[in-house]
């Protein structure tokens, strides 16, 4: 049986049809078992299709699976909704994870950078020739200090004088 559902829930992605979204009074009401399908995810041509499908019955039996389909090798599979969002979450986290680590990385370089072909400096002179915002700065430089990529010596004030709590970075970075 396919049925009609209304405008509003055809607009939303992402989301499982449920029983009121049926159009026609009493439709939902009466449905003994159903197998509810839209798409998880925008048409997009030749890839694969990922639909949410929500199932049910009366006898309270039921649950949420989305089905993916590749219509160029004729296969499909299932993944139940939790495992599905499971995976997805640890691809975002990856994703964010490999985008802090560039960042990171073009942090350091902006340091080394600031610190390249000069005596020792303080981390405020270091800060400012880096260009980077306090916060970045301060935890690209604690990084560069706990693997040792910058190391404390001596260098002198723009006043002249001599202090003993300057930052090099470490011969052969």
């Amino acid at each position: 049986l396919s049925h009609h559902i209304t405008k509003a829930a055809a607009r939303e992605r992402n989301s499982a049809l449920g029983l009121e979204d049926l159009t026609g009074a009493g439709l939902g009401e009466a449905a003994g078992q159903w197998w509810l399908s839209s798409r998880a995810e925008a048409y997009k041509p030749n890839a694969p299709h990922q639909f949410r499908v929500l199932y049910g019955g009366r006898e309270s039996q039921g649950g949420e699976l989305i089905v993916t389909f590749d219509e160029q090798r004729w296969e499909w599979s299932t993944t139940s909704i939790h495992e599905h969002e499971s995976v997805r979450d640890l691809e975002r986290a990856a994703i964010r994870a490999a985008d802090q680590e560039t960042k990171l990385n073009s942090h350091r370089a902006a340091i080394t950078g600031a610190m390249r072909n000069s005596g020792p400096m303080s981390k405020s002179d270091i800060e400012t020739a880096s260009g980077l915002r306090q916060t970045d700065f301060r935890v690209a430089f604690a990084f560069m200090v706990k693997d040792q990529t910058v190391q404390r010596g001596t260098y002198t004030t723009s006043a002249g004088h001599v202090r003993h709590d300057g930052w090099v970075l470490r011969s052969g970075v």
